[in-house]
């Protein structure tokens, strides 16, 4: 019987109360396997690149505010995942584009991940 070989276990992350669960989940998993976990988070920003035009009067205001919500999220996934106690060894991945599921598989792809806790 082939024994199953889980190295890289990925949990997307949305910072919801459910999705936080995830990363507890994966701990157990990772330290019966000695897989490597890998917090992510897809981003969506509310404005595409080039949405504010040169000649408005108000500038890059809502593509400024867009990139400080982005850095807000990603400090934030990192302050979870060092809350969450897990190992230096452990990753996150902080990816922007939409829509999120393709983002996702994506990065599992790229990682390469053997299992999704969602």
């Amino acid at each position: 019987m082939k024994k199953t070989g889980i190295r890289h276990i990925l949990v997307p992350i949305d910072f919801s109360g459910m999705s936080l669960q995830g990363i507890e989940t994966a701990k157990r998993l990772s330290r019966h396997f000695g897989a490597t976990i890998h917090v992510a988070h897809a981003y969506e920003s509310p404005y595409g690149r080039g949405f504010v035009a040169s000649g408005m009067t108000w500038g890059d205001f809502p593509a400024a505010l867009a990139e400080e919500t982005r850095k807000q999220l990603e400090q934030q996934l990192t302050t979870l995942a060092s809350k969450c106690g897990l190992s230096p060894g452990d990753q996150t991945h902080f990816r922007e584009g939409a829509p999120a599921f393709d983002v996702i598989c994506n990065l599992a792809a790229e990682i390469p991940a053997d299992l999704l806790v969602v």
